[in-house]
């Protein structure tokens, strides 16, 4: 039986920028793969300062949190890994991006959204972002549950 230290909550944003949201690119056991930027959860920490608290940490910005789009679980098949993604809305309001010199982290860019979908991007979720960035955001909160790939 795992401990619950194996359950994560990590807080995520989606910028948006001219048609593009913005990417972290991870590198672990040399995969490669794209996140939402964010973080996890620290104890007694609100998620909106997590957000801003990962996005100083790791892109050298500062954000404005907006609302609530995405509750997004995963669990691992052998499940050894539950985390639950927060997802909200976001927007720089100072700095410039510089990705912080962290092992795990490997690039950072603005990328199409409407080539999210084909891209190795974790939580798998770029249909549902695409499809939300189509709707503006105003589709209320939406819960999944991807496959662990």
């Amino acid at each position: 039986m795992k401990k619950k230290e194996d359950f994560r909550v990590r807080v995520a944003l989606v910028i948006i920028k001219d048609d593009n949201i913005l990417l972290i690119q991870h590198k672990k056991n040399k995969k490669k793969y794209w996140v939402l930027p964010g973080g996890g959860l620290d104890y007694c920490e609100t998620l909106e300062k997590a957000a801003v608290r990962e996005l100083k940490e790791e892109l050298n910005i500062s954000v404005k949190v907006g609302k609530l789009i995405f509750i997004v679980e995963s669990i691992s098949n052998d499940r050894s890994r539950h985390i639950l993604n927060l997802i909200y809305t976001g927007r720089i309001i100072k700095g410039r991006i510089k990705l912080a010199d962290e092992p795990r982290l490997n690039d950072v860019k603005f990328m199409p959204i409407d080539k999210i979908d084909k891209i190795k991007l974790y939580p798998v979720i770029g249909n549902y972002l695409k499809k939300a960035y189509k709707n503006n955001f105003n589709s209320g909160v939406k819960t999944l549950t991807p496959e662990w790939i």
